[in-house]
């Protein structure tokens, strides 16, 4: 992995406002590495669960950007997060676990977040 200088490579408040206006949708998740399929599964996550969770990210919540290597996409480039989370009330909460989120968009014909990584921060 390469680390990308500069800020983040997405536009985070536009994400969220697809999220937020359906535009981005649990079909519009893809997994593209092993390994965060299995971390999704240990959390018991859905993709709902992973756009929940995006809907409460903050810009200091910011912790790089990086060029991965995927399981089935190729080399992308990466935004990570680690967002305080409450599962339970699907709300940002000081104290609360912090989930390490890690994706990119495919700007195809339609906008998709990319899942890299999914887990409890370490």
């Amino acid at each position: 992995m390469r680390k990308i200088k500069g800020g983040p490579l997405i536009d985070l408040a536009a994400l969220q406002q697809a999220i937020g206006l359906g535009g981005i949708s649990e079909d519009s998740v893809d997994v593209v590495n092993k390994s965060c399929d299995d971390e999704l599964d240990k959390l018991k996550w859905n993709f709902q669960h992973v756009l929940d969770c995006l809907l409460c990210a903050s810009a200091r919540d910011f912790k790089g950007s990086e060029w991965c290597d995927t399981s089935w996409a190729g080399c992308l480039p990466c935004d990570a997060y680690s967002i305080p989370y409450d599962e339970a009330s699907k709300r940002r909460a000081p104290g609360a676990l912090e989930f390490y989120l890690k994706f990119s968009l495919d700007k195809g014909n339609t906008l998709r977040v990319q899942m890299v990584r999914a887990h409890l921060s370490r």
